[in-house]
């Protein structure tokens, strides 16, 4: 299981890193599009069909196995730390679960819809500019699979017998004891 964690860390923090250069890449593009509209008379083509159809996706998406293997999504612990450990381990196990099955579902629906925009060739034109889009659809599947592969290791880890009470990861992923955990 070592070598699985320790892949899915490595493509999770890839992935992340990736939308952190779709942030850099939005930001130069744009400035480069207000300086070029603003003292030359130039704007560059396609900037806002760029920012929603490519960088805005790839930052919403690409980072979704980090923010699940960090366990940094949004938690309520109302009366989370109230439950004995083992209703506490039941609890985690089971929000696994219906992580793996949502993330699951929306990377093979998002799926579906990139390969069915892939085979029409889908297209935006902006002025007299035509951008292919349909290598943007790519990008959730890629993110909610990685996603879906994550949550699967946290849930098989927490049905093991041997391992202690399944703590929350801390964001950076480590356990306190060095390891990094999916």
């Amino acid at each position: 299981m070592t070598a699985l964690t320790l892949g899915l860390t490595r493509l999770s923090n890839w992935t992340a890193a990736l939308a952190a250069v779709a942030v850099a890449l939005l930001v130069l593009h744009v400035t480069i599009d207000v300086i070029m509209r603003y003292f030359f008379n130039a704007p560059l083509a396609g900037t806002i069909l760029y920012v929603a159809s490519f960088y805005m996706v790839a930052i919403a998406f690409l980072p979704q196995a980090l923010t699940e293997k960090d366990d940094a999504q949004i938690s309520v612990d109302l009366l989370y730390d109230f439950f004995p450990p083992a209703l506490r381990r039941a609890v985690l196990s089971l929000g696994y679960l219906l992580t793996v099955i949502a993330a699951g579902l929306l990377a093979v629906r998002t799926g579906q819809e990139a390969l069915s925009k892939y085979a029409l060739g889908t297209f935006s034109i902006e002025g007299q500019t035509r951008i292919a889009t349909w290598p943007s659809y790519f990008l959730p599947p890629l993110g909610f699979g990685l996603m879906t592969l994550v949550a699967f290791c946290r849930f098989l880890l927490s049905l093991s017998p041997s391992a202690p009470e399944m703590p929350r990861t801390p964001v950076g992923g480590e356990t306190g004891d060095g390891e990094t955990m999916p």
